[in-house]
């Protein structure tokens, strides 16, 4: 019998990192004589020596919000005490458990340095975000027996820095296809009239340099405002962000289109309960996801909405550049580093441009853009999950 443990967060939550987490343990359900622990570190709960069931979840914390789209796993929780000695706890854990093979799936920018007592495989698989590397990052790479990239852009990066990786893209849940035949139906469900052009954004606003590049996004939406007047903006994110994020209704009432814009309630997106069929439903009503941020490890939403038949406005940088099929990728008014991997060209961190947001959106509204079949490699059923060595 192996036993794994799993760094990451709650994989019944309604997060992007959650979701992948619940994939790879259902992988890991199927196989055989393998026995999973994950340690969340968005789990909240009292720290405790015992591992958590499912049942003791909903029992110490019946207001807990679960994907019900999500099935019950097999599998033991650790909640975390706060957010600080990630590896003393990783090791304390794995060593409780005795753990056969350790995979951490998070940050590890903000790992803190630690003397490991390696006893078993450390496995890491990385949303690698921005080139340069930070000095802890590099530091913190050398803990692993074997690295894992969530992106080609990911393994160019680390290739710049000699360091080996495997590609093993994020998934995306069956949740997720093309249901444009109840667009119209689903319209009336929110309100909205048939006729109107309707752009989306989906983004965490939790950030204070706006990877996201909500600016530039809604500024470009009010230029193409000016020239189509049934145009409407849906944003799933909060209003004035959470944490250090962007002050959204500053931006909306600058740019004076406030009564073309619509949030998703606030109250259910701070308390986690819009489910995945809610987000489906967003991506199926709208004709154009605004996803033209600085920078993404890899943009979750971008490919839901693709698999939704829904096209993708993006930046021509980081993961952004292979994972556009369905839409533009723009131009950004200032590219970032070049790294290369494979003969390809990646480009990092980039400041996207209003102007080419502006003419893409355009673009859309007159069918003009690209429509590539989605790769497989996406799907939970393409078994990617074997490549990990475990």
């Amino acid at each position: 019998m192996k036993n794994i443990l799993i760094s990451s967060y709650f994989p019944l939550g309604c997060t992007g990192y959650g979701t992948q987490v619940y994939h790879l343990v259902k992988y890991f359900n199927n196989i055989k004589n393998i026995n999973v622990t994950v340690l969340c570190w968005d789990l909240t709960l009292p720290n405790r020596y015992e591992p958590y069931l499912h049942s003791d979840i909903i029992q110490s914390c019946p207001n807990i919000q679960i994907d019900n789209n999500k099935e019950i796993l097999d599998v033991k929780y650790f909640s975390r005490k706060d957010r600080k000695d990630y590896w003393k706890n990783i090791i304390f854990r794995a060593k409780q458990i005795k753990a056969d093979t350790i995979i951490v799936f998070q940050d590890i920018i903000c790992f803190e340095h630690f003397t490991i007592e390696k006893f078993c495989p450390i496995l890491l698989w990385y949303p690698v975000h921005n080139i340069p590397l930070t000095k802890n990052e590099l530091l913190q790479l050398k803990n692993f027996d074997k690295i894992y990239s969530i992106s080609m852009y990911g393994c160019a990066v680390l290739k710049y820095h000699e360091i080996e990786s495997i590609y093993i893209p994020h998934v995306a849940s069956e949740i997720f296809y093309d249901d444009k035949k109840n667009k119209k139906l689903l319209r009336s469900n929110f309100g909205l009239d048939d006729n109107d052009f309707i752009c989306l954004m989906v983004a965490r606003n939790s950030e204070p340099d706006d990877r996201k590049a909500f600016m530039e996004n809604i500024t470009a939406f009010s230029h193409f405002l000016n020239i189509h007047s049934n145009a409407k903006l849906i944003l799933h994110s909060h209003k004035y962000g959470i944490a250090n994020g962007i002050n959204l209704i500053e931006i909306i009432n600058n740019l004076k289109i406030d009564k073309y814009v619509i949030f998703s309630d606030q109250t259910k997106l701070n308390n986690l309960e819009f489910s995945s069929i809610y987000l489906r439903n967003l991506y199926t009503i709208s004709d154009v996801l605004l996803s033209a941020s600085k920078l993404e490890g890899f943009g979750v939403p971008i490919i839901e909405a693709q698999i939704c038949n829904t096209p993708v406005i993006t930046t021509n940088c980081t993961a952004m550049s292979e994972n556009t099929f369905i839409g533009i990728c723009t131009e950004s008014y200032k590219p970032g580093v070049k790294v290369n991997n494979d003969n390809i060209d990646y480009i990092s961190s980039s400041i996207p441009s209003i102007k080419n947001i502006t003419q893409a959106i355009q673009d859309i509204y007159n069918n003009k853009y690209k429509h590539e079949k989605v790769e497989n490699r996406f799907y939970y059923k393409s078994n990617l999950f074997n490549l990990f060595d475990i």
